[in-house]
């Protein structure tokens, strides 16, 4: 038994990304590349419908759920 391990599945072929900075092949969950720390995915910034609280993109002019303008 060894202790301070996690058992994590390795993923099948074809599940890994392509770090478009230093082109090193990663784990397809990812965030960030392992070996030089860039971004993988970009994150979307979020902000609240003042009229329905519905979550949208910030840079969106219309709330796509009820059509508030923001």
């Amino acid at each position: 038994m060894v202790v301070g391990w996690i058992a994590v599945p390795i993923p099948k072929y074809g599940q890994y990304l392509v770090c478009p900075k230093c082109r090193s092949q990663v784990s397809a969950d990812s965030k960030y590349c392992n070996y030089c720390g860039e971004m993988l995915r970009p994150q979307l910034i979020l902000k609240i419908c003042s009229r329905c609280q519905n979550r949208i993109i910030s840079a969106a002019h219309y709330c796509p759920e009820c059509g508030q303008k923001q």
